[in-house]
C-alpha cells in the first residue's frame, strides 16, 4: 500500500471517528476454551486520546465486499409483495421501506440493500404497525 493511500484511509477513518488498524501479531495456536486466535493490532495514526492497553471493537472492512445487515426474521414485513422493514425516524414515526434480501436463515434475515447504516429498525410486532403510527424506541426488553 502506498503512503498516499495510507494517508487517504487515515483521513477518511478520522472523519468517521474510527482509526485504521494494522495487524501486528497473531497467536500461532487457538485458545482451547474459546477456539479463537488472539490478534494484536496497532493504531499508527491514533491521537493522544488512545492509551496503551485500551481495548476496542475492531471491524474488518473491505471496500470490495458487499455490506449487509443481519436482522431477526421478525423484523421483515411482507404482505404478498416485496419484503420490507419498518424504519423509525427521530420523531418516532415509522415508514415502510422495501429491502433487498440476500439470504434467509433459521431465525434471521440478511439484508443487502434498502436500509441506511445506523437506521433504527422495528424488530418485533411489525404485523401490528401502520405507517401513520408513532413508536417509542427502547434499547432492550426486560421481562
Amino acid at each position: 500500500m502506498t503512503a498516499s493511500i495510507r494517508r487517504l484511509l487515515a483521513r477518511e477513518a478520522a472523519a468517521r471517528g474510527v482509526s485504521v488498524a494494522r495487524l501486528r501479531e497473531v497467536a500461532p495456536q487457538a485458545d482451547p476454551a474459546t477456539r479463537t486466535y488472539l490478534a494484536k493490532f496497532s493504531l499508527p495514526d491514533a491521537d493522544e486520546a488512545v492509551s496503551l492497553g485500551m481495548t476496542a471493537t475492531l471491524t474488518l472492512a473491505d471496500k470490495a465486499s458487499e455490506r449487509v445487515a443481519k436482522l431477526p426474521l421478525s423484523a421483515l414485513y411482507s404482505q404478498g409483495g416485496d419484503p420490507s422493514l419498518y424504519i423509525v425516524d427521530d420523531k418516532g414515526e415509522v415508514a415502510l421501506k422495501p429491502v433487498k434480501v440476500k439470504a434467509y436463515e433459521s431465525n434471521n434475515v440478511v439484508i443487502s440493500g434498502g436500509v441506511d447504516d445506523g437506521a433504527k429498525v422495528v424488530a418485533l410486532g411489525v404485523q401490528k404497525l401502520d405507517p401513520s403510527q408513532k413508536v417509542r424506541v427502547v434499547s432492550s426488553l426486560s421481562f
